[in-house]
């Protein structure tokens, strides 16, 4: 779990925050030095996936992407990566 899981956003650690995508179910993502996260539309932060991420995107149903090193993964519900 990160910094402020499950808490506010606005007063959540993030550490080294680097690509950002928004779901198009309204979910803002950041890929952040180890983890991917995701603010909720009521402004709570949750740890999606715990993996160092170079980039992050979705397609248009809402599915995760990561690139990760020279890998590229989709992201499962429960957070495993595929």
């Amino acid at each position: 779990m990160g910094s402020g899981d499950g808490g506010p956003a606005a007063i959540a650690q993030v550490n080294a925050p680097g690509a950002l995508s928004l779901s198009p179910h309204g979910g803002l993502y950041v890929a952040e030095f180890g983890r991917v996260r995701r603010i909720t539309a009521d402004g709570r932060i949750l740890t999606v996936v715990n993996e160092h991420a170079n980039g992050i995107a979705h397609d248009r149903l809402g599915a995760l992407y990561l690139t990760a090193g020279r890998s590229v993964f989709s992201v499962a519900g429960d957070g495993t990566l595929r």
